[in-house]
């Protein structure tokens, strides 16, 4: 019996270390979309700034 409860705690070992490794996956990516997010967010801001700055030099000409 003992080497079916070994062959248990290995399984059962492996089982969540890929579990760890999923939820940190998982972590990394939310992270990423979030900062991928905000750098676009900064870019429409930047873009839109220069379209006013654009606009505005237009009508002073």
């Amino acid at each position: 019996m003992p080497v079916v409860s070994r062959l248990k705690d290995l399984v059962r070992a492996n089982l969540n270390d890929l579990i760890n490794k999923a939820e940190n996956l998982e972590k990394s990516l939310n992270l990423y979309i979030d900062d991928a997010t905000e750098n676009f967010r900064q870019f429409v801001v930047e873009v839109n700034r220069i379209e006013a700055e654009r606009i505005l030099i237009t009508e002073r000409i």
